[in-house]
């Protein structure tokens, strides 16, 4: 969102001595800020309805003692000087940069320091005035070279690749706005598309998206180091951030920056990736567009299969084969598999597969397996950052851990594995799932041949496959894994409940085949009663 360099005030304040100097500090402004304008607000109801409105306001003035309507008294206007406060803070269309509060009765405000806490987190500038102090032109330029400084961020956004993209929202815009000025050396953004996530429908269908760049400097320093930029619901990035401080303290190329919210999204900077000051790649980049891909994959799986074990200690424990199958809260399994079978048209197929999952959550036969405090939880192809060094060759590390929950090791592998045959689009005519049905019916990986004729994309994700399969049976129990491939399968066809088109799924019939695949696997591994 560009912001006009022109300064657009609004002064919420129902005295008319205070408007009358307000306009004359604004005259007096309008030598150092050319073209400020300002608009005024008497009561509550006159700013709730002007801020309502599709207007910018650089600045906010905001009189806490504030009648409620015309001719109306300010007994309880700070009540509702609060209650424009959070709207303020809220406005996500338009955000506000700088807030100014001013009151006459500055220590007879309720929970003052919360209020201070406020402003620091959810705006640019916010500074509290006294009325009777003779302080609020100074209050007013200081308010407005803070909003002059946050117009002058720049934030440059270049696509990568022809896959289409969201917009960046104008709070997203501010979020980024505001992670620049939290140093002075700072002055804006140049940064490219990673990924861009949109998972479920409804309530949940907000974007999580993921760019990669570098801070532009003042001083002739130019640009910062390479750092990943995420933008998330709110709720979820408060997650990010301890998931991304709990990796950095097991993980040496994890490093957390910075982070900064709104009441609605939250904006997670971490550094490069890589060990490196080479600009990486997603995996999904590597195996689509490097035709040398297929030849590094021994030494990827090893990367991942190594960082994975080093999130947490192991401790060796036989557990239930029920117990392997994952409940994320707020999912109700089968339910969300018919509702899939509705979408995909398939009812008889996905019932059969359901009734199969209700006889496998009864098996209560005991798999070793080796138990961890804490996994990644969030392992698909876009959480993969790879380093390609001309003389070495490529490295692979995790990037942007979910919760900090505790799991199976293998986990994260088996979500890695499925993510690659089910995320990625191809151009061949035979679908990832269908090239790739010989590694997943349980036959021996090792000795699997590969068809004539498939194209790169299509090799190197076969090679991919087999190799983290061959670093999870090295760890894993083998029937243990298995199981733990359909959970994660069923996982991602139950998805298909919310939308078949805002799914990272490429192609949403592949799901129901990878899951009839898998169980034929699992039926073989693990006796599983009729």
């Amino acid at each position: 969102m560009s912001y006009p360099r022109a300064l657009q005030l609004l002064v919420i304040e129902d005295e008319h001595r205070m408007v009358e100097a307000y306009r004359t500090h604004v005259r007096v402004l309008e030598k150092d800020f050319p073209g400020i304008t300002a608009r005024y607000a008497a009561t509550y109801d006159d700013a709730v309805s002007i801020l309502a409105g599709p207007q910018i306001f650089h600045v906010v003035v905001l009189d806490l003692g504030l009648p409620e309507s015309r001719g109306g008294d300010a007994e309880e206007g700070q009540v509702r000087g609060l209650a424009l406060v959070r709207t303020l803070a809220q406005r996500d269309e338009f955000p506000v940069p700088a807030l100014v509060i001013v009151t006459g009765r500055l220590n007879h405000v309720a929970n003052l320091e919360g209020l201070g806490t406020q402003l620091r987190e959810q705006f640019h500038y916010g500074a509290t005035l006294n009325k009777a102090a003779d302080n609020l032109d100074a209050g007013l330029r200081a308010a407005c070279e803070k909003a002059c400084e946050y117009v002058d961020v720049g934030v440059h956004v270049r696509e990568n690749g022809d896959e289409p993209r969201p917009t960046l929202s104008p709070r997203e815009d501010d979020l980024l706005r505001r992670y620049v000025l939290t140093r002075r050396e700072q002055i804006g953004l140049d940064l490219r598309w990673w990924s861009a996530t949109r998972p479920r429908s409804g309530a949940l269908a907000e974007w999580t998206k993921v760019f990669f760049g570098r801070v532009l400097l003042r001083d002739g320093y130019e640009r910062s180091c390479s750092r990943f930029f995420k933008l998330e619901p709110r709720a979820s990035a408060d997650v990010s951030a301890l998931a991304a401080k709990r990796s950095a303290q097991k993980l040496r190329h994890v490093s957390v920056v910075g982070s900064i919210g709104s009441h609605s999204r939250g904006l997670l900077v971490t550094d490069n990736a890589v060990l490196s000051d080479r600009e990486p790649m997603p995996l999904r980049d590597l195996l689509s567009r490097e035709p040398r891909a297929a030849s590094e994959v021994d030494q990827l799986a090893a990367d991942v299969a190594q960082q994975l074990e080093g999130l947490s200690d192991l401790r060796q424990e036989d557990r239930a084969v029920a117990s392997l199958l994952a409940t994320p809260n707020g999912i109700n399994r089968e339910a969300d598999l018919r509702r899939a079978a509705e979408a995909l048209r398939v009812s008889d197929q996905v019932n059969t597969l359901i009734a199969f999952y209700v006889r496998l959550a009864r098996v209560q036969a005991r798999r070793p397996v080796r138990a961890q405090t804490y996994h990644h939880g969030d392992l698909h192809i876009d959480n993969v950052a790879i380093d390609i060094d001309p003389g070495q060759g490529a490295r692979a590390y995790v990037i942007d851990a979910g919760g900090p929950s505790p799991a199976i090791y293998g986990r994260d592998l088996a979500t890695l594995e499925v993510s690659l045959v089910l995320h990625q689009r191809c151009d061949g005519a035979q679908s990832l799932v269908e090239c790739c049905r010989d590694l997943f019916d349980g036959r021996d990986v090792a000795e699997a041949s590969v068809p004539p004729g498939l194209p790169e994309q299509y090799l190197s994700t076969r090679a991919l496959v087999r190799a983290l399969r061959r670093e999870a049976l090295s760890r894993c129990d083998g029937a243990a894994y298995a199981v733990q491939l359909l959970d994660v399968a069923l996982l991602q066809l139950a998805g298909l409940s919310y939308t078949l088109s805002q799914n990272k799924i490429a192609n949403p019939a592949d799901a129901l085949v990878l899951c009839e695949v898998l169980a034929t696997w699992v039926e073989q591994a693990v006796s599983v009663p009729a």
